[in-house]
């Protein structure tokens, strides 16, 4: 779908620019270590000062807000991403409602499933998000999720194995990063949520 946004790149007011839609539900992470889910990706030329800006289909309804670029110039690359309008619509009335977001989450130190933890640990599943940790007396502590007990080193950080695996959320299948925090986007702070979980082998 040919999409165009609209903006104010660099100081230069409405400036419109258009491209595709060339991908969906991505996953941006933010520089403040925040990750967000179900984005849109554009090619539409996106540059500083266009943040904030309506991304809009061919027949000028706003389908997303534009969000962020990935550059490692600073400037447009052609991989923008921009939030979907029924996001924003949620958003709004929540920070219109209670003048802040809080979403979901689990109180746990998670690591996602590759295939060098699944044959070290000789694991009868190949995806999921291992719990390596629960945090003493959260949810997810008193909800019975368990953490890993077997020490290993990851890279540059030391992780727990052994633990539960989380392969679903609320019947949401959960495979990766990408299905786990997109499962918890629309949940907010204080809401329960029904974790299927592989515990040594055994769901």
């Amino acid at each position: 779908q040919t999409v165009m946004a609209i903006g104010n790149p660099y100081g230069y007011t409405w400036s419109l620019t258009s491209g595709n839609v060339s991908g969906l539900e991505r996953m941006v992470s933010t520089s403040s270590g925040n990750v967000i889910p179900n984005m849109i990706q554009t090619d539409a030329l996106i540059n500083p000062g266009n943040s904030g800006g309506p991304l809009l289909n061919g027949s000028g309804e706003m389908v997303g807000l534009i969000s962020s670029i990935y550059s490692t110039s600073g400037s447009a690359q052609g991989i923008s991403f921009a939030l979907p309008a029924e996001t924003v619509k949620d958003v709004v009335s929540e920070i219109i409602e209670n003048g802040t977001i809080h979403r979901g989450w689990l109180d746990i130190l998670s690591i996602e499933l590759n295939a060098q933890i699944v044959a070290h640990s000789k694991l009868n599943v190949d995806h999921g998000i291992l719990v390596s940790q629960v945090v003493p007396a959260g949810r997810a502590d008193r909800g019975g999720l368990k953490g890993g007990s077997d020490k290993a080193q990851y890279g540059q950080s030391v992780i727990y194995l052994g633990g539960d695996i989380i392969i679903k959320i609320n019947d949401k299948e959960i495979r990766d990063y990408t299905d786990y925090f997109s499962a918890l986007f629309s949940t907010k702070a204080g809401d329960k949520v029904d974790v299927t979980v592989n515990r040594k082998g055994t769901i």
